[in-house]
């Protein structure tokens, strides 16, 4: 084959010239597909069925609202337990308070209220006025959480936002009843549809010591149930699958917010749950760390780990105001510290059962607990206990108890408080 000849004048091969327009073309074509560099052509239209663009991975999420967070801006647990623990309130109560908190400083400051005006009354008017009716000086909190007295107790109210579990061990200083119903509120203000919560002991009426507590003997300390993804009317143990975790954050946040606290008992494995879905949401780390003690460890943290927890909060209410008119006649106020455990009913002391109640048996089925049997019969769960000699609180299905169950009141007939007040008169023993 005949190779071609190469034009020695402009060292071309013949002929190709006729390629020059060709490769032309082709190079510009190569140039304008090449994106951001030429614009020889207008962007092709996207189709009509694409995605709209996703959002950054890093978007921060929203803020908590700004006048909820309280403060200025051990490993836990396995998290795989049962789901549903449906135990008895109180099963877990060993121990049930941390007694090195007794008389500390609260450790969140609300919006500051007025003092009462009787606080600025002298000593011996505060003391008169105190023997001519004791009333007139409102809600007094004496002595310690587990060495106190409450006077001019007020009753947690009924409310359809949560559920009182023993009413007649539901009495505490207006400063604490006012505080839980306003931490609540606020968290059905935040979270519409919200279930009711239901609230355990705060104290008897009277306070003095209560049966299964070290406190709530002072109108201040008050158990609450946690928040769960399903409704629960009682205390349940909490876990990762059963918690509504921003409810239960919001409600601590509130408590925080609204009233003087000097601390919240949580189960260190709640702590965390707590603290990893507020990490997430965008919660202020410093916040957290002074907040939980779960974080770094920090004696002060209004947030504190003590064993049996775990199916409900603590919280315990500075109550400033019944406070400081504790303080103020306290020599007028009798205080009796809490018996040792396992003490027996000394000699001379009245008897538990009350005349008339009559003793029904019950054969314990899955699924008794101490407190549905006292409402089932109207009765308390300490009555159950005495009667039956339960040092604890868990029942056995079953076995047979013996449920106390007082007279049905007549119509008219004095309460047996008032029969107490004002014997009938006579002779003694008459």
């Amino acid at each position: 084959m005949k190779r071609p000849s190469i034009d020695a004048s402009s060292g071309q091969k013949p002929g190709s010239w006729l390629l020059r327009p060709f490769l032309s073309a082709g190079l510009l074509a190569a140039f304008a597909a090449l994106p951001g560099c030429f614009e020889l052509s207008p962007p092709a239209a996207p189709p009509q069925n694409a995605l709209p663009a996703l959002p950054p991975l890093t978007a921060p999420a929203p803020p908590p609202p700004a006048d909820i967070v309280g403060f200025p801006s051990r490993d836990a647990s396995d998290d795989t337990e049962p789901a549903d623990d449906d135990s008895d309130p109180y099963a877990s109560e060993t121990p049930d308070e941390d007694e090195s908190a007794d008389g500390a400083a609260p450790t969140a400051t609300p919006t500051a209220s007025a003092p009462s005006p009787l606080l600025a009354l002298s000593d011996a008017d505060l003391h008169a006025r105190f023997k001519k009716d004791p009333t007139a000086l409102g809600p007094i909190s004496a002595g310690k959480p587990n060495a106190g007295a409450l006077v001019n107790g007020v009753a947690m109210p009924k409310s359809p936002k949560w559920t009182v579990l023993e009413p007649g061990l539901a009495w505490g200083t207006q400063e604490t009843i006012d505080g839980i119903a306003r931490a609540i509120e606020r968290v059905h203000t935040d979270f519409p549809a919200t279930q009711a919560i239901p609230i355990g002991h705060i104290s008897s009426r009277h306070g003095g010591y209560l049966p299964v507590h070290k406190s709530h003997q002072a109108g201040r300390d008050v158990d609450i149930g946690y928040y769960f993804t399903t409704p629960k009317p009682h205390f349940v143990t909490g876990n990762k699958a059963n918690l509504d975790l921003p409810r239960t954050l919001a409600f601590v946040k509130a408590l925080l917010a609204g009233s003087a606290i000097e601390m919240i008992l949580i189960d260190v494995s709640i702590q965390k749950l707590l603290v990893d879905h507020a990490v997430a949401q965008g919660e202020d780390p410093a916040w957290l760390d002074r907040t939980f003690q779960v974080r770094q460890k920090p004696g002060y943290a209004p947030v504190r780990h003590v064993q049996g927890h775990r199916n409900h909060l603590h919280v315990r209410f500075a109550s400033p105001a019944a406070v400081a008119m504790g303080r103020r006649v306290a020599g007028l106020v009798a205080v009796h510290a809490a018996p040792p455990p396992g003490t027996k009913r000394p000699a001379g002391a009245p008897a538990p059962t009350t005349p008339g109640e009559k003793i029904v048996a019950h054969r314990c089925r899955s699924g008794d607990t101490l407190v549905i049997l006292a409402r089932r019969y109207g009765t308390t769960v300490e009555a159950i206990r005495r009667a039956n000699g339960l040092k604890g609180f868990a029942l056995k299905a079953g076995h047979v108890y013996s449920i106390p169950v007082p007279p049905a009141p007549v119509r008219g007939a004095p309460l047996p408080q008032q029969q107490a007040k004002h014997p009938k008169k006579g002779k003694a023993g008459g």
